[in-house]
C-alpha cells in the first residue's frame, strides 16, 4: 500500500480496482469535493447531525440539495424544490421542504402524507379529478368542466355515473 502524511495529488486519471474509504472514523466531516472551474459540489458525511449530504460548494452541510439521515429518510431542502421532466416514483420516504414538480407521473407505492395543501389542476379548461382505483370498482371526485360542477361518482370519467353533484 501507499501511505502519505500529506496530500496525494494525481494529475491524470485514477483508476481504483478495490474499495475507497473516505475518513478514519473520527469526529469530523468527511467529503468528496468535485472542484469545478466556477462551481464546486460536495458529497459527504456531516458529522454534526450524522447525515449524508450532497450540495453546492465545498463545505459539508451548506447549501445541501439532498440529505439522507440514519434511518434512510431522504430530504430535499433547497428552496427551489424538486423538478423532474419524467415520471417520479419511489418506495421509500421523502420530505420535500418546498415542493415537487414533475411533468410526468408521480408514483407512490406506499402511503402519501400531505402536510400542506394539494392542488389538482392548472386552471385549464378540462376535467380535474382524483380517482380511487379499486380492484373491481373505481370512484372519482372532481370538477366537471362541461358544467362547472363538483361530482362524486362511480368509475373514472368525471360526469358519468355521478352519485353526488354540487353546483356553483
Amino acid at each position: 500500500g501507499l501511505t502519505t502524511a500529506g496530500d496525494l495529488n494525481v494529475t491524470g486519471s485514477a483508476i481504483l480496482g478495490g474499495n475507497l474509504t473516505v475518513g478514519d472514523g473520527g469526529a469530523e466531516d468527511q467529503k468528496i469535493v468535485i472542484d469545478g472551474n466556477a462551481t464546486d459540489y460536495y458529497l459527504g458525511l456531516d458529522d454534526t447531525d450524522d447525515t449524508f449530504k450532497l450540495g453546492l460548494g465545498s463545505a459539508v452541510g451548506t447549501n445541501a440539495a439532498l440529505t439522507v439521515n440514519t434511518t434512510g429518510l431522504a430530504t430535499f431542502p433547497l428552496s427551489a424544490g424538486i423538478k423532474a421532466t419524467g415520471d417520479v416514483s419511489g418506495s421509500a420516504r421523502g420530505i420535500f421542504v418546498t415542493g415537487l414538480t414533475t411533468a410526468g407521473d408521480l408514483n407512490v407505492t406506499g402511503s402519501a402524507i400531505l402536510g400542506g395543501n394539494l392542488t389538482v389542476g392548472d386552471g385549464g379548461a378540462e376535467d380535474q379529478k382524483i380517482v380511487i382505483d379499486g380492484n373491481a370498482t373505481d370512484y372519482y371526485l372532481g370538477l366537471d368542466d362541461t358544467d362547472d360542477t363538483f361530482k362524486l361518482g362511480l368509475g373514472s370519467a368525471v360526469g358519468t355515473n355521478a352519485a353526488l353533484t354540487i353546483n356553483t
